[in-house]
């Protein structure tokens, strides 16, 4: 597929336009503690990188204005907590998301292993139709790395699903990923329109496990970053 082209637009530049955005979507970045989700969305939101992060406690939340075809589009980033203890609330963020990003990182091979209960997590409480991205993070570190291109092609056979390298350090890869999923999505949503049916991506041979519904709705404490 031909790429629309996508511009970040900062933020002065967003408060000086009046009009709405045309598209509007939830994205959620989701894997193991440390894997450099917080840091990959200040690297594609303000183009800063700091070694100095502390984990996400919950989840986080950002908002992010980009441009692409001459078409606005509004970004809802969640970046959610990798841990154990917090799994009760980043469950409850799958729902409603139209994209999300699966992290790893390159020089820590058991969080590459986790890739798949991930997206069997996603199985379990996104909607059928969520575009999933693959993340291997930290591609800079070429001497620490210690997952393969065939692992990492033995997965992508597996899952089939889009995998993407990044380093948060020189900024390889980190406004493809993000231009490459609204692509996906707006593709979609033209899709949708044009057959008058709900929006519909290919994600790979996703099942839906049944579930019981959630009985409790949660409150949830979050920070919100308009960047």
């Amino acid at each position: 597929m031909v790429g629309f082209g996508m511009t970040v637009i900062d933020a002065s530049a967003d408060s000086a336009r009046k009009d709405a955005p045309t598209y509007l979507f939830k994205l959620v970045l989701i894997g193991d503690a440390g894997t450099g989700k917080s840091a990959t969305i200040m690297k594609f939101a303000q183009d800063r990188y700091t070694p100095e992060y502390l984990s996400t406690i919950g989840v986080d939340f950002a908002i992010k204005m980009v441009e692409v075809a001459g078409e606005l589009v509004k970004l809802q980033i969640w970046d959610t907590a990798g841990q154990e203890r917090f799994r009760t609330i980043t469950n409850s963020y799958y729902r409603g998301s139209q994209g999300i990003f699966v992290f790893y990182d390159l020089t820590d091979k058991a969080t590459f292993d986790n890739v798949e209960r991930w997206v069997h997590e996603i199985q379990r409480y996104a909607q059928e139709d969520v575009s999933i991205i693959v993340v291997g993070t930290k591609a800079d570190l070429e001497d620490k790395r210690e997952v393969t291109d065939e692992d990492i092609k033995g997965l992508a056979k597996e899952l089939e699903l889009e995998h993407f390298e990044v380093s948060c350090v020189t900024g390889e890869g980190i406004h493809r990923i993000f231009e490459r999923m609204v692509e996906k999505l707006i593709v979609a949503k033209k899709i949708a329109r044009q057959t008058g049916g709900q929006m519909s991506i290919m994600v790979g041979p996703i099942k839906k496990s049944s579930k019981k519904s959630d009985q409790t709705d949660e409150k949830k404490s979050k920070t919100c970053i308009i960047l």
